[in-house]
Parts: C-alpha cells; sequence; structure tokens
C-alpha cells in the first residue's frame, strides 16, 4: 500500500480536516518543509488522494504533516509566556539546554482537549527527573546545575551551587518532567 484516499464525509469537521490537510500538504511540497517532496496528490470533489514511493513513506508523511500542522495551529505562545523563556529540553552530547516558549493550546482544540499535559513527539524524549537520574546520573547532574544556573527548581530537589542534589518531597515547584532532545507539543 503506498496511496491512501480520503472521501468526503459530509461531516462539516471532518471534511474541513482533509481540505485542511490538502492545504498543508501543498505547503509542505511548495517550500520543501519536510526535508523532502517525493510525493503526490490531488484534491477533487469528493476525494483527496495521497501517494508515495512505500507505505512506510506513506505513513511517515501522514505523520510528518500532521506534526507539522500541530506545531503551526496548536503549540502556540500566548503574549505573557513569550515574555520569559523558562522552558528548555536538553541534549546529551554534547550537553546543552536549548530554551523555548511555554506552549499553551487555543481555540478549538483547548475546548477539546482542556489543555493537555505536554508530551514528546518521540516518546522516549520525556522523562521524570527521578528516573532520569537513576538512568543516567551524570546527564540529570549536569541538568541540575543547569537549571540552578538558570535559577530554575526541580520538584522534588533542592540544587547545591556546584550541582549537588538532595531529595527534598516539600519541595513542590519546578519542573518533574525533563524533555530531550526536543521541545514539547501541547497536543
Amino acid at each position: 500500500m503506498n496511496e491512501i484516499t480520503f472521501n468526503q464525509t459530509n461531516n462539516f469537521l471532518i471534511d474541513s480536516g482533509i481540505i485542511s490537510f490538502e492545504y498543508y500538504l501543498d505547503k509542505c511540497k511548495i517550500n520543501n518543509v519536510l526535508g523532502y517532496n517525493d510525493f503526490e496528490f490531488c484534491l477533487t470533489e469528493n476525494e483527496l488522494t495521497i501517494k508515495c514511493q512505500s507505505q512506510e513513506k506513506l505513513f511517515q508523511l501522514l505523520e510528518d504533516v500532521y506534526y507539522y500542522m500541530g506545531k503551526e495551529i496548536y503549540n502556540t505562545s500566548g503574549k505573557k509566556a513569550q515574555e520569559k523563556i523558562d522552558k528548555y529540553y536538553f541534549t546529551k552530547n554534547p550537553f546543552h539546554g536549548e530554551p523555548f516558549y511555554k506552549m499553551k493550546t487555543y481555540g478549538l482544540a483547548e475546548l477539546i482537549t482542556n489543555d493537555p499535559t505536554p508530551k514528546a513527539r518521540i516518546k522516549e524524549n520525556k522523562i521524570k527527573f527521578r528516573e532520569l537520574l537513576k538512568r543516567d546520573n551524570d546527564f540529570a547532574k549536569k541538568i541540575a546545575k543547569f537549571y540552578f544556573d538558570k535559577n530554575k527548581k526541580l520538584k522534588g530537589y533542592n540544587i547545591s551551587r556546584d550541582g549537588i542534589l538532595t531529595e527534598n518531597q516539600e519541595q513542590n515547584q519546578g519542573d518533574s518532567e525533563i524533555f530531550l532532545n526536543e521541545k514539547y507539543l501541547s497536543t
């Protein structure tokens, strides 16, 4: 299977989604925002057909366009969030903390999802700090030191100037989940 067809349903929300998906396929192809454009699509009055070289490429395309749409429409930051960067994701080699604005779901998506808990596109890129400390102690300590230097807190821990962590269950402010290699998604 290297082709998929979305048929008109006469359901306003679904049919609007099909038309929006075609809009984003066109945008992605013209601007090459996905890093590839070896796919074809055709929107007629009653259906949208998408073709790729293989089933794997087709599934990858559907996922990539879905996440591109989500980033542009739902993963947005309000004015207040843009005044102060307070979220970070981390890469291990070389160690780096990349800032990004806190995101919130707005509009119809907020009504439907009730502003869900942030998630990572790749499941393994979100981890509880406590778990990271067990799995990769050195990396976790670098993150703790980074937080200290930024005057930020980790939930359940006190952080000293030299990055030494002590558990403190009364410390209920700060981040408890760490994002790796990518910023989170709010959809």
